[in-house]
């Protein structure tokens, strides 16, 4: 499953890339780059954390099966989330 979080990543990476070119050229560079700081932090935030639930430390809320499902969704959703983002900047882009 490493292989399928990665290629997620990828897709997140370069979603929050042409974030920032997007705003590059509408000459809102400080914003762009706040909005792919926030948007990394919560990506790389809530997926661990939601491990961390399986864990002692958080009280063993949910199995480590079950985190690792919650993860994988979550990063799904990001990714189907990234590429309509892609698709929308593009045909920003090109108007």
């Amino acid at each position: 499953m490493a292989g399928y979080e990665r290629v997620l990543t990828v897709i997140l990476h370069i979603a929050l890339t042409l974030v920032v070119c997007y705003y590059v050229s509408r000459k809102k560079d400080i914003q762009g780059v706040l909005i792919c700081l926030v948007c990394h932090f919560a990506v790389d935030f809530i997926a661990p954390i939601m491990n961390a639930l399986a864990t002692d430390y958080l009280g063993n809320v949910i199995s480590t099966n079950m985190s690792y499902v919650l993860a994988y969704v979550f990063l799904t959703v990001v990714a189907v989330v990234s590429v309509l983002a892609i698709r929308r900047m593009k045909q920003c882009m090109s108007s």
